[in-house]
């Protein structure tokens, strides 16, 4: 089996963005976005940025899902829905 040094400084910038990640709350895609893109292209970088962000997401709200306070986020639920509509609509117009 041969590993190409690409797939493994890949995987060692996954694996660094999503430890950023969890220790600050924000900055994987900051870190691994530009970096994987140097090496794969965007079209791979894209794509497998959201799925690890995706995935750190979830194993982090999983693993503290009793330490959530859902009254204070609720602000921020209803901000982000009416917010991104909005934003979405300015960029088209």
């Amino acid at each position: 089996m041969h590993i190409d040094y690409v797939t493994v400084l890949i995987l060692l910038i996954v694996f660094f963005s999503s430890m950023v990640r969890s220790a600050f709350g924000f900055g994987d895609a900051l870190i691994s976005m530009p970096l994987i893109g140097m090496l794969a292209g965007f079209k791979v970088a894209t794509p497998l940025v959201g799925l690890c962000a995706l995935v750190v997401g979830g194993v982090i709200l999983f693993s503290s899902w009793d330490k959530k306070y859902f009254q204070i986020t609720w602000r921020l639920i209803v901000g982000s829905l009416i917010g991104i509509p909005l934003g979405i609509f300015g960029f088209q117009v």
